[in-house]
């Protein structure tokens, strides 16, 4: 079978548009809510700022501001990630606390979104 010579070549047997129905809705939804990329984002920085104040105030020997990788909030995406040897193992401790981060090497990182609370 020869591939289309127009977009439709990307239109294989493996293409499933389900993804694209869901981002649809997902659309619809912020629409609805009048979620904007401004609102979301303003949001995450208010937990971001809620999380730093709380790291500040716990004196933690690792999750700290001397080990953040990036101080500003202005420009910053959505994760702080903290470099230090014991990575590994506070990953580690979070996971069986149930606190959800991701580590590679001697880097740690926590990502804040929409699902999130201050909570």
């Amino acid at each position: 079978v020869a591939y289309s010579s127009d977009a439709f070549r990307f239109w294989g047997a493996t293409f499933d548009p389900v993804g694209l129905y869901r981002l649809i809705a997902v659309y619809k939804l912020f629409a609805k809510l009048e979620l904007t990329p401004e609102k979301i984002h303003s949001y995450v920085q208010s937990l971001q700022s809620h999380f730093i104040e709380r790291m500040d105030s716990s004196q933690h020997p690792f999750i700290n501001r001397r080990n953040l990788l990036i101080h500003s909030l202005t420009t910053h995406g959505h994760f702080f990630t903290f470099k230090f040897p014991e990575a590994q193992a506070i990953h580690k401790q979070l996971r069986s606390a149930e606190v959800i981060t991701d580590v590679r090497g001697d880097r740690l990182r926590f990502g804040f979104g929409l699902y999130q609370t201050k909570a």
